[in-house]
């Protein structure tokens, strides 16, 4: 919803009274069915949040992973 409004989560929560318009409406209704076909939330949300930045996503580039993270942090102990 929050992708969709162009807001933070926050902000929808606290005026969870308004309605959305019909092309709102329409493009949250394709994001929950894109994601019940198990399509990654990183990909829905076009961004990746790693090692504290945030990283624009496609279909087209891999999801950074935590365990790439883990993985970082013990190579850069070396």
């Amino acid at each position: 919803m929050a992708k969709v409004l162009g807001s933070s989560r926050e902000h929808i929560i606290l005026n969870n009274h308004k309605e959305l318009n019909d092309n709102s409406l329409r493009y949250f209704k394709r994001l929950i069915i894109e994601r019940a076909n198990r399509k990654p939330i990183a990909y829905l949300l076009n961004k990746k949040h790693f090692w504290d930045h945030e990283f624009y996503v496609n279909k087209n580039t891999l999801i950074p992973r935590p365990d790439t993270e883990v993985i970082i942090e013990q190579v850069l102990k070396f």
